[in-house]
């Protein structure tokens, strides 16, 4: 199954309360065994704070591979949080290292 994850900062301490990347669109798209994705779709947003004003989420959703390549054409990319999906899809949530869930 494939799930698309999507990166937003919804909370952030910029001098203008506004991320710079808050225009663009973060996508990555994983293929994940079905009963993994089932457990990561019930739950379906991801939150991570790291303590410093700075709040990242993560939202997942399913779809198909047509959907994906269209997707992953959008994307600008992931900023470098590939690492809060792997760890959602071992451990149905982001370990923030430093902050908190």
């Amino acid at each position: 199954m494939i799930i698309a994850f999507t990166l937003s900062m919804p909370r952030n301490n910029a001098w203008n309360n506004c991320w710079t990347g808050a225009e663009k669109m973060y996508i990555v798209t994983r293929t994940v065994p079905k009963d993994k994705a089932s457990e990561i779709l019930k739950i379906g947003s991801f939150g991570c704070s790291f303590g410093d004003g700075w709040v990242a989420n993560i939202s997942a959703e399913s779809v198909d591979s047509r959907q994906a390549a269209k997707l992953r054409k959008k994307s600008s990319g992931f900023c470098g949080y590939e690492w809060m999906v792997n760890s959602i899809i071992t451990t149905n949530e982001i370990q923030c290292p430093g902050g908190d869930k």
